[in-house]
């Protein structure tokens, strides 16, 4: 683990960006004999997460560390530094489609739509990966392995309620 942990840090993964998240010892058991299954040895698995801030470096990372003797990769999460910028962009476009529904809506119904009397933010889900999209930043790494980030999509979730009245 000392050698992956020098190599990705050469690759330019800061310690702070490093953290422990599995330590584990279990026993390797040989089941060929016709007696009871015996345990041959043990093995030790310790993971790591990294956090990887500039994505043209990821496969250049991935790359330092299997190549200093990790034996497995996990998976890839994507996230966004700073979340808020894309979810009160969201929360402003959830609102305008509430009040361009409502208002075909009341125009359907022939009733005038009135002022905003409350607003209830639903539960937000996770961001999601997903491939494509407009909003998306598409970027590939330069070098090593190459890594994809597709979009990152950031949903809201809002519920507004109206005052309505009658049409003359």
């Amino acid at each position: 683990m000392t050698a992956i942990l020098e190599a990705i840090a050469a690759a330019g993964v800061e310690r702070r960006d490093v953290r422990t998240s599995l330590v584990g010892l279990g026993p390797i058991t040989d089941y060929s004999s016709e007696r009871a299954p015996r345990v041959t040895g043990y093995q030790l698995t310790n993971s790591v997460e990294l956090t990887v801030r500039d994505l043209a470096a990821a496969g250049k990372v991935i790359d330092a560390g299997l190549g200093a003797g990790a034996s497995s990769l996990d998976g890839l999460e994507f996230r966004l530094a700073d979340p808020a910028p894309a979810e009160d962009a969201a929360r402003r476009a959830a609102v305008e489609d509430a009040r361009r529904r409502a208002a075909t809506l009341a125009a359907a119904a022939d009733v005038t739509l009135g002022l905003v009397v409350g607003i209830v933010e639903g539960s937000r889900p996770s961001p999601m990966f997903e491939r494509g999209g407009i909003e998306g930043m598409a970027l590939k790494a330069a070098s090593g392995t190459p890594i994809e980030a597709g979009t990152q999509e950031v949903v809201v979730s809002v519920t507004v309620t109206f005052l309505v009245g009658h049409s003359a």
